[in-house]
């Protein structure tokens, strides 16, 4: 039984550690988005 515990351990850490990953992700994706879209509004409005 205690094997399966420390595997099922080893499950969550593995998940919340690519969960964490992904949130980071997407929070540096955002953050590219808020930093680049007024230029390139400003490139679409002068052409």
């Amino acid at each position: 039984m205690q094997s399966v515990k420390v595997e099922s351990d080893e499950n969550k850490v593995r998940q919340k550690a690519s969960s964490s990953l992904y949130q980071t992700v997407w929070r540096w994706h955002f953050y590219a988005g808020i930093i680049f879209a007024p230029f390139l509004f400003i490139l679409y409005k002068l052409n």
